[in-house]
């Protein structure tokens, strides 16, 4: 495999025959449940879920073109760095004020859950203007619906953070 399609399918996860998308999202979800299993700042996780989000979106834009072209495809459904980057995005969470949160009824897993759930129900059911993004050329209408997914869920998940965790 070459370093386009290593970072086009997440390493090969775009590549898993049933529902590559859902295992491409689920990178990011492994590397925060790792980050926040070793007690990881907020800023830390964050920092790198930018520097993932970053990574995937580059390679999305700069990528995509040419693998449409030799697959013959729009959006062939091994690239899966979009849904890294928008899962990514879904993620930027104050991650240390939810682990010292006296409130545990929404614990740092409930949220990764929830990240997850949002990002894939917003990346599938692509709710307007969402839908619309995709019209957008070359790897930006790949990238953008997904990017807008993770911030719809980020937003939702925010607001979660500040209702019941964060008073």
């Amino acid at each position: 495999m070459n370093l386009s399609r290593a970072a086009l399918s997440a390493f090969g996860l775009g590549f898993i025959p049933k529902a590559p998308g859902t295992f491409g999202s689920l990178l990011p979800i492994v590397f925060a449940a790792i980050a926040l299993t070793a007690h990881a700042s907020s800023s830390v996780i964050n920092f790198s879920l930018i520097a993932f989000g970053l990574a995937f979106s580059l390679a999305c834009i700069i990528l995509t073109s040419k693998a449409e072209q030799s697959s013959g495809k729009k959006d062939p459904g091994w690239i899966v760095a979009d849904e890294v980057a928008g899962q990514s995005l879904a993620l930027l969470l104050p991650w240390t004020a939810i682990n010292q949160s006296a409130n545990r009824s929404l614990t740092p897993w409930l949220l990764l859950i929830g990240a997850f759930i949002l990002f894939r129900l917003f990346d599938i059911t692509k709710p307007p203007p969402i839908r619309q993004s995709q019209n957008l050329p070359h790897g930006w209408g790949v990238l953008i619906d997904d990017l807008l997914a993770g911030a719809l869920s980020l937003a939702i998940l925010q607001l979660i953070c500040r209702l019941w965790l964060l008073k």
